[in-house]
């Protein structure tokens, strides 16, 4: 993600707050949406119908769920004219709204299970409707109006429009190929940042004391405000910005990308430290080694990596390294078998760089040829 392009969607945001809270704009009316919501929701109320219609009421007028033809509110209101699909519909409810304690998969299975259901008796009443079955948004949506805390709004073009502003390096997809887990990780990381301004918290605050809302959504329904006046033709935020036109598969890539490319770097540092280190075995001049084949001997001469030693059968020049690392030579100084297990440490270092970086590199090569 762009923090800079983020940033300056947060700037506007700011300067035009007052703009954004007054008539005829009023976009405070998302928190009072849910605030009513919240005071009428009674899943176990007697009069199910009754109170879902209440519950619903400033739904089936404003555009955060429904717009134009798409009319899901209206699909479930038709279901509860039915006396008899009103326990169905309340079961269904019933399950949507199950804690999963964060378990997103979940979740995200509930919302298919709840969309099949209903929409399974809608087209048994009615064969040919369209407009008034439910989809993932419609059914995200009323998880969030459950528990905005929990949940982030999704609009599809909204999402897309701000994911590409924001370039995010991630595909959340849509309709079958959407992924609920990505989707919450952008809104997350956008989450995290919004937290951070002090000038944007004091006027949120300030604005849901005016508004009388007492419910806590822990600035999850902001994310969403924010997507939607960038998108907003009203606001146009992202007029005021250069905007990389990319598709979220590209994005995707060129993240891999700058990830490898930062592996890549790193291992390069890691693989000339190792190649400049300056390991050596200690000088053993004058101490006493054991041979595997020539038996005790007494180090005359100790220069670089050679070595000249006595034994009883003559003298012999033998390779430092090639003694310790292969075992031919035992010697008294425990010195040198503490400096050959960091030698060969960094060794085995070295090669496992030295791998991955050959890995890295193809991959790169893989990337940038999508990218052309």
């Amino acid at each position: 993600m762009n923090k800079n392009q983020l940033d300056r969607l947060i700037e506007q945001y700011i300067e035009r707050f007052e703009e954004l809270n007054l008539e005829p704009n009023s976009e405070g009316y998302k928190w009072e949406t849910f605030q009513k919501f919240t005071d009428a929701w009674n899943i176990d109320s007697p009069d199910f119908k009754g109170m879902f219609e209440d519950a619903f009421k400033d739904l089936k007028s404003n555009n955060l769920l429904q717009s134009g033809q798409f009319q899901p509110v209206i699909g479930i209101l038709d279901l509860l004219k039915h006396q008899e699909e009103v326990e169905y519909v309340r079961s269904a409810f019933r399950e949507l709204f199950t804690d999963d304690g964060g378990d997103i998969t979940a979740r995200e299975k509930r919302i298919h299970a709840f969309i099949e259901k209903i929409n399974n008796k809608t087209i048994q009443y009615d064969p040919n409707t369209k407009f008034r079955k439910q989809n993932l948004r419609s059914a995200l949506f009323y998880l969030n109006l459950w528990k905005p805390s929990e949940n982030y709004i999704f609009k599809a073009t909204e999402a897309e429009k701000f994911a590409e502003a924001i370039e995010f390096s991630d595909d959340f997809g849509q309709g079958t190929t959407f992924n609920l887990e990505i989707y919450y990780r952008m809104c997350d990381e956008v989450l995290e940042e919004l937290a951070k301004n002090k000038e944007l918290l004091e006027n949120h605050t300030a604005r849901l004391e005016k508004l009388g809302i007492d419910f806590d959504d822990e600035l999850h329904i902001l994310v969403y405000d924010l997507m939607y006046c960038s998108a907003a033709d009203a606001y146009n935020f992202y007029g005021k910005m250069i905007i990389r036109k990319s598709k979220a598969a590209e994005r995707k890539r060129l993240a891999e990308l700058d990830e490898l490319r930062q592996q890549q770097a790193s291992l390069k540092g890691e693989i000339i430290v190792l190649e400049s280190s300056d390991l050596a075995y200690p000088v053993i001049t004058g101490t006493k080694v054991h041979h595997k084949k020539f038996g005790a001997g007494l180090v005359k001469q100790c220069v670089d990596n050679g070595l000249v030693i006595s034994f009883e059968c003559g003298e012999k020049q033998l390779q430092y390294s090639v003694c310790v690392e292969n075992g031919i030579l035992d010697f008294e100084s425990q010195n040198v078998f503490e400096v050959r297990e960091k030698i060969l440490e960094n060794q085995d270092k070295l090669r496992e760089y030295k791998n991955k970086l050959i890995e890295i590199d193809k991959n790169i090569r893989i990337i940038e040829e999508k990218l052309k």
